[in-house]
């Protein structure tokens, strides 16, 4: 069941300008469907390690690969620095995008 917030959020990201193919993405990492280790062990399709590709430093999940994996941290951190904006990136992702 999607959660009030949720909806909130999702309807904000059909209206945002960008590519659809972003905006499905985004979709799917809200509803946790990313083809990421945890979620493709889960469904019994990976096998070997879960530890992310990236860092190696913690299971591959929706929320490690794109917000608390250290590299991932320092991409978002530059990109943010580009346009000018100071943030911090929650582990959940739909506290990112809210």
């Amino acid at each position: 069941m999607i959660h009030r917030e949720h909806n909130e959020v999702f309807k904000k990201i059909w209206k945002i300008k960008a590519l659809p193919s972003m905006q499905h993405f985004a979709w799917k990492v809200l509803l946790v469907r990313v083809a990421t280790k945890d979620n493709l062990t889960m469904r019994g399709i990976l096998i070997g390690s879960t530890l992310c590709v990236m860092c190696s430093n913690d299971e591959e999940s929706v929320s490690h690969l794109l917000f608390t994996c250290n590299v991932a941290q320092s991409v978002w951190k530059q990109c943010l620095r580009w346009v000018g904006i100071t943030s911090v990136n929650h582990n959940i992702p739909q506290h990112n995008f809210s």
